[in-house]
C-alpha cells in the first residue's frame, strides 16, 4: 500500500494484513508522488502485472477477473470503465449562428468513466521518473503516445466513489 496522505492511521489500521490473511508492504512517500508516481518503487520488484486500486472507492470487484482479462488481451495497461449516466437539467440548444436548429430538452448522455482500478505491466514503469509526481491519466496519455497496448475492462460489479463523507451512506 502506497502511503503518504493519512499514512500512519491506514497503517494502525491495516497493521502487516494478518487480520485480514494478508502480507502488506507499504510504499511510504516522503513527499506527494501522485498514484502512478510511487508506481515507480516498484520497478525491480516482480515481472508479474500490478493491480492498482484508487483507495478512495468501494467495489466488489474480483481482483482476478481483471487479471485474466488483462492477460487474455495481452495488454500493457488495463483501465476498469463503468458506464455513467447523466442528465442535463436544462435544454441543449443547437444552432448555426443566430438560427436555432434543434433543441433537445434535457438531455442523457452516456459515459464510460474511469473506475479507478488498473492492471499495469511492470515494463510499463520505466515510463515513470523516479521521484516526480505522476497521477494516473498523464501515465495515461503518456503510454498512447508511446503506442502501448490499453484496454478497457467493463465494470459491471458494484462500485462507489468515495469523495465526501456523505457518499459513504
Amino acid at each position: 500500500i502506497s502511503i503518504n496522505y493519512l499514512g500512519k492511521k491506514i497503517q494502525e489500521y491495516f497493521k502487516a494484513g494478518e487480520n485480514l490473511g494478508l502480507n502488506i508492504n507499504y510504499l511510504k512517500e516522503n513527499k506527494e508522488m501522485g498514484t502512478a508516481g510511487a508506481l515507480n518503487q516498484l520497478m525491480n520488484i516482480s515481472n508479474l502485472p500490478i493491480v492498482l486500486s484508487n483507495a478512495d472507492l468501494l467495489t466488489n470487484l474480483k481482483f482476478k477477473d481483471i487479471l485474466n482479462y488483462h492477460s487474455l488481451n495481452n495488454s500493457d495497461l488495463t483501465i476498469a470503465v463503468k458506464k455513467h449516466q447523466y442528465q442535463n437539467p436544462f435544454g441543449v440548444i443547437e444552432n448555426k449562428g443566430n438560427r436555432l436548429t434543434k433543441i433537445n430538452e434535457k438531455p442523457i448522455y452516456n459515459f464510460n468513466i474511469n473506475a479507478g482500478v488498473y492492471v499495469i505491466n511492470t515494463k510499463m514503469l520505466k515510463f515513470i521518473k523516479k521521484n516526480t509526481y505522476l497521477d494516473m491519466p498523464d501515465l495515461i496519455n503518456r503510454l498512447i503516445k508511446k503506442k502501448k497496448k490499453i484496454t478497457i475492462f467493463p465494470l459491471h460489479e458494484e462500485w462507489k466513489d468515495l469523495q465526501k463523507p456523505s457518499d459513504l451512506k
